[in-house]
């Protein structure tokens, strides 16, 4: 009976785990694949980093992990995984409705120019650190249809892997799309940078 007791504790314990592992997935927010695999986010974030004038907002729209944070000192930083795209918008409160196309140098409304896609990061102080897997965004676009405080973000974004971050080399040949259509509510944040 006593054998029996440890073996039924054992179990419990052991599908306990399993439950909290599949609470964890299912608190994603949105979900997109990655070289076959599944990319969990659970927060989302959106930065307004550098107010350029009454109709031109450099914003950050990130999906992030639990264990990723920013702030305008440091940028991102802790483990997890990581997307965010640098985007222009017409309100400084938010990403105004409608498509950005990507064009790296373009700084007027409705562009985004680039941005990263980490899977398994490890960043701190400012610096990218380890990752499993790491992309830059190249080209696409993303859409975003607001209300009140969600939105619906439909992405059509490319990217390509990096062979060499430090030298800002990718892999063409191995370039994914993401795509889906994820509802969110972002957190806002206003971390203005200093005029340049």
């Amino acid at each position: 009976m006593k054998n029996f007791a440890i073996f039924l504790f054992v179990a419990i314990a052991f599908f306990s785990c399993d439950d909290s592992d599949d609470e964890s997935n299912s608190a994603a927010i949105a979900t997109i694949e990655v070289d076959g695999e599944q990319v969990n986010f659970t927060k989302s974030t959106i930065i307004n980093t550098q107010n350029q004038d009454d109709t031109l907002y450099r914003m950050i729209f990130a999906l992030h992990t639990d264990g990723i944070s920013y702030s305008a000192e440091s940028g991102f930083r802790g483990q997890g995984n990581l997307m965010y795209s640098h985007f222009t918008s017409p309100v400084g409160t938010g990403l105004a409705d409608g498509t950005y196309t990507y064009d790296g140098g373009n700084f007027s409304n409705f562009h985004f120019r680039g941005g990263l896609l980490a899977v398994n990061i490890n960043a701190q102080a400012g610096q990218i650190g380890s990752s499993d897997k790491l992309y830059v965004f190249l080209g696409g676009e993303a859409s975003f249809i607001r209300n009140d405080v969600e939105y619906d973000f439909p992405p059509n974004m490319k990217a390509e892997p990096y062979t060499d971050f430090e030298n800002g080399i990718t892999d063409p040949d191995k370039a994914i799309t993401i795509s889906g259509n994820f509802r969110v509510t972002p957190a806002f944040m206003v971390a203005l940078e200093e005029e340049e």
